[in-house]
């Protein structure tokens, strides 16, 4: 056998080695694949709870800030009755229904710095309403603040301490006479993070009208 036959022998491949490399290549080829698709799966994850966090986290942060400004500020409707400055009805879609303070006016329009609003659970959303002025009968506004809740409940803390499911407390109370609770417990259940609750000090609690 000459040098040059026994120098292509020794340096060519067979079909199996052949068949075996491009199974290893194969392989690697699903492997990375699949990783690929695992890290754009956990990124688009990852993505989507974030997402979700910053809109539970806005809407409890405009609940909260409502609840604590709040003032015992009864209005009129548009009847010319007057409403308690707070009104929550246990079991009703509409939630509560308060006048706040510190409603932000950056342009200066000429408009009062407060603001009635009312907040709403329909069909598993969570709505937020508001009044451009706080006595007549001027067309509300409304916003969707956060999908996804199964159910919200709401207690009220009045001056003896003890803990209240209607405000006012005692039925028939007229608007002008009402009070403010001292606090407020808000708890939401919602269909992928499961119940938050949250226990707000109202400011002007406990105050008379």
């Amino acid at each position: 056998m000459t040098l040059a036959r026994r120098f292509r022998r020794n340096t060519g491949f067979t079909l199996l080695e052949l068949l075996i490399a491009l199974a290893i290549f194969a392989i690697i080829g699903v492997a990375a694949y699949s990783g690929l698709d695992t890290s754009l799966l956990l990124r688009s994850q990852v993505e989507q709870s974030g997402q979700r966090l910053g809109e539970i986290q806005f809407a409890l942060q405009l609940l909260e800030r409502d609840l604590e400004q709040a003032i015992a500020r009864p209005v009129r409707n548009s009847y010319g009755s007057y409403q308690p400055a707070l009104q929550a009805n246990a079991g009703s879609d509409v939630l509560f229904t308060l006048t706040r303070a510190g409603w932000d006016n950056p342009l200066h329009a000429p408009r009062s710095q407060l603001q009635r609003v009312e907040y709403r659970l329909r069909e598993r959303t969570l709505w937020r309403v508001y009044w451009p002025s706080l006595d007549g009968n001027e067309e509300a506004r409304e916003s969707a603040l956060l999908g996804g809740v199964d159910e919200v409940r709401l207690r009220w803390l009045d001056k003896a301490r003890s803990w209240q499911t209607n405000w006012p407390e005692q039925a028939g109370t007229e608007g002008t006479n009402a009070t403010l609770p001292l606090a407020a417990e808000v708890q939401l259940n919602l269909s992928d993070w499961g119940e938050i609750t949250r226990l707000l000090a109202l400011a002007n609690g406990a105050g008379d009208t």
